[in-house]
C-alpha cells in the first residue's frame, strides 16, 4: 500500500520512515542533527512522490545503499523532534537492503 501526497500545512510534516534490521534482530536508527534524537531512517515526501518511493530514495540518500524490497507496516503520528507546534505524519515500512 503506498500513498501519493501533496504538501499540507505547515503545521505537519509528512514523512516515510524505514526499519532496517540486522540477522540478528538489531535494528539501525540515525541521530537527527543538532539532538540526541534517534530515529529511523527516513525523511519528507515530495509532492506527488509515494511514500514507497520517498523510503527508497531516502534510505538511498542517507545510508548509501539500494532498498530491495519493502513492506508497508504502518501510518503513525506524533510530535516532531526539535520542531514546537509541528507534527509529524510517518508511513513507515521495513526496508531489506544490500
Amino acid at each position: 500500500m503506498t500513498m501519493t501526497v501533496e504538501t499540507s500545512g505547515n503545521d505537519m510534516l509528512r514523512l516515510a520512515a524505514a526499519i532496517v534490521t540486522s540477522a540478528d534482530g538489531r535494528f539501525l536508527t540515525v541521530r537527527k542533527r543538532n539532538t540526541g534524537f534517534l530515529l529511523q531512517p527516513g525523511g519528507k515526501i515530495e509532492p506527488g512522490e509515494t511514500s514507497e518511493h520517498a523510503v527508497r530514495r531516502e534510505v538511498h540518500e542517507e545510508l548509501g545503499v539500494i532498498a530491495l524490497g519493502v513492506r508497508f507496516v504502518a501510518s503513525l503520528s506524533a510530535p516532531a523532534a526539535n520542531e514546537p507546534g509541528v507534527s509529524v505524519s510517518a508511513d513507515v515500512y521495513v526496508v531489506d537492503v544490500g
